[in-house]
């Protein structure tokens, strides 16, 4: 039996929408995204990350070459983004565990000294459920981080549609077994924070 990984209303991507978003990818305001996640990453030194909704593998592949001895692994729900994602990690000579998961099924051991996503967060149907969930695999002292383009009005914003949050929505969330510890702002860029309850850093 084929696991539907995905729940009703939201967004899939079959073999023509993932080579499409690969391509958009690596231009312009994306590019500066991902670069904001990699560097912010990369500050807290992990040695365990894992990637939730990571598509086609960039932000895994950048972190591989920057962290060489990190286990790095990556989930997305998309047999097409998965196979992108591997062809460009073998290319590059990279060893990255991609699988198949969403943000509430996960077929991964142990725990993980970061665990984040980078634009998907806003593609969760139930995302309250979703960090409780993902807050399970993070070790004391480790973080649940969720990286999205944050904006409330404008024409950004309507240019953007669904494919953002607004911060509101994030800081009036009311997390079992966990809390928001942190908030970063770069721009429209923004880094929500999230630790377990008792997991000191």
């Amino acid at each position: 039996m084929v696991h539907n990984y995905y729940l009703s209303g939201e967004e899939r991507f079959g073999p023509i929408t993932s080579r499409l978003y690969t391509n958009i990818s690596r231009f312009g305001t994306m590019r500066r995204f991902y670069e904001f996640v990699v560097d912010d990453i990369i500050e807290a030194k992990p040695k365990r990350i894992m990637d939730i909704g990571t598509g086609p593998g960039i932000v895994p592949i950048m972190l591989g070459t920057k962290l060489k001895n990190a286990e790095i692994v990556g989930v997305d729900p998309s047999t097409h983004m998965l196979k992108i994602a591997r062809k460009k990690a073998r290319r590059e000579g990279l060893k990255i565990s991609f699988r198949q998961g969403s943000s509430r099924s996960l077929m991964v051991k142990g725990k993980f000294d970061i665990v984040f996503a980078s634009i998907s967060f806003h593609h969760w149907a139930d995302k309250e459920k979703s960090i409780e969930y993902l807050l399970g695999f993070v070790k004391k002292g480790g973080e649940l981080r969720i990286y999205e383009f944050a904006v409330s009005k404008g024409l950004l914003s309507a240019m953007l549609n669904h494919h953002s949050v607004r911060k509101e929505e994030v800081l009036g969330m009311h997390i079992r077994g966990g809390k928001l510890s942190s908030v970063k702002a770069v721009g429209k860029m923004v880094r929500f924070s999230f630790r377990r309850d008792g997991a000191n850093a």
